[in-house]
């Protein structure tokens, strides 16, 4: 069974306009929220905007897509993830683990291919995923194609940092033969990437030939290398009965167990076309079955390629500018929602049934299942300005919705101090 996530999976301006809707059979006044809904979003987005910056600063020496600035520093880098993994968090992604991965990485892929992941070429890997649903979608199993269900991860953000150089050339590896640079923090979002696939959105993923290909190939090649063989034997025979014949005349050895006269081993052409029909036969054979490697070869890559291409959604900071608007997002759709049903109610709520109502409205309304997070709302709620807070705790631990002119006027010096 999948675990119910976080993410409010509506926009944020048709999340409003159902608040508004629920709130316009009572005695709220619906502009006054409305209002509210507006400069809290506005706060927000220049919050957030603040964070871009500071993680544009922070990102540029990493960024293998720019102006190569050197190796940045560390700690510069570790600031930088860690501000990274929370914007995450605020965006309701769910985290990955290490050992989730490598689990993942164990199972066969959809794709018919070997994988292999090596960590140790990182500082660092941060993986999170959103939506974890099951998808039809078609394979193909010996000639025959059909639907098969599959768990996927509705989008998918990944984060590694490599190792410097020094790294790699003591493993003996050609660094400027790397597809990456050492040392740089690459960042990639993608859509709809199946469990079983998630290690091929992993920048130094090898891949390979699975058992089954692998004698696929070859059977049919020795199949095919066996009458060459039998078609070069008479003239490889000559050639080496030629060889033993100038060899052991050279050092006056008796010899009789290769049969071959003397005019023969005189005589230039046979052996030529000897040697010719070999060279040809077993070049031949050589170049039929690389070229055939080659193929399939080619044809795995373009499996992984067009998987991950029409998948990839950004890549760097792009990512990064997608994450801050999708926190931005379920922020304000969080406060929105609590701040609505509190206003409703007109009157105080223990957490457990706020989050009941919420979630059970969310239900009804668009049979959509989800596992809000109430706790971490009224938390930012509570200290959403020091000690001017948006909700207020009373003594029995039930939670106040502060009245909504005084929010409005809290949102309002709190943009002009921004500005």
């Amino acid at each position: 069974m999948i675990a119910l996530e976080s993410f409010i999976p509506f926009p944020r301006h048709i999340l409003l306009e159902a608040c508004l809707t629920e709130l316009e059979t009572t005695a709220t006044d619906v502009q006054a929220f409305s209002d509210f809904c507006q400069s809290l979003s506005l706060f927000y987005h220049l919050r957030y905007h603040k964070s871009t910056e500071s993680l544009k600063a922070q990102y540029l020496p990493f960024d293998p897509e720019e102006v190569d600035y050197g190796e940045g520093d560390l700690n510069t880098g570790a600031d930088f993830i860690a501000q990274f993994s929370q914007i995450l968090e605020e965006a309701n992604f769910s985290s990955l683990s290490k050992d989730t991965l490598k689990k993942a990485f164990a199972t066969e892929s959809l794709i018919s291919l070997k994988t292999d992941v090596d960590f140790d070429d990182f500082i660092e890997v941060v993986c999170y995923c959103q939506g974890d649903i099951f998808q039809e979608v078609k394979t193909k199993k010996i000639f025959r194609e059909f639907n098969k269900k599959v768990d996927i991860y509705e989008r998918v953000v990944l984060l590694v940092q490599f190792k410097s150089a020094d790294y790699f050339k003591q493993k003996k590896i050609d660094v400027k033969k790397l597809p990456f640079k050492p040392g740089k923090i690459y960042i990639s979002m993608y859509k709809n990437i199946p469990k079983k696939d998630i290690e091929f959105v992993f920048p130094n993923v090898e891949v390979g030939m699975l058992l089954r290909d692998k004698l696929l190939f070859w059977i049919p090649a020795i199949a095919a290398g066996v009458p060459t063989v039998f078609k070069i034997i008479p003239q490889f025979t000559l050639i080496i009965g030629v060889i033993l014949f100038v060899v052991f005349g050279y050092f006056h050895i008796d010899w009789n167990f290769v049969q071959i006269q003397s005019e023969e081993a005189k005589d230039v052409m046979p052996i030529l076309v000897a040697m010719l029909s070999v060279l040809l036969g077993c070049g031949g054979f050589a170049a039929r079955q690389y070229a055939t490697y080659k193929f399939k070869y080619l044809k795995f890559q373009k499996e992984v390629t067009d998987t991950l291409f029409f998948r990839n959604l950004s890549n760097q900071f792009g990512v990064v500018q997608l994450l801050v608007d999708a926190a931005e997002e379920e922020e304000c759709k969080e406060i929105f929602l609590v701040y609505c049903f509190l206003l409703k109610h007109g009157k105080p709520l223990d957490a457990k049934t706020l989050d009941q109502e919420i979630e059970t409205w969310f239900l009804e309304k668009w049979n959509s299942a989800l596992n809000f997070d109430i706790v971490n709302t009224l938390k930012v709620m509570e200290n959403f300005a020091g000690d001017r807070p948006l909700v207020t705790k009373t003594e029995d631990g039930r939670y106040v919705a502060m009245p909504i002119e005084e929010s409005k006027t809290l949102l309002q010096k709190l943009l002009q101090e921004s500005v």
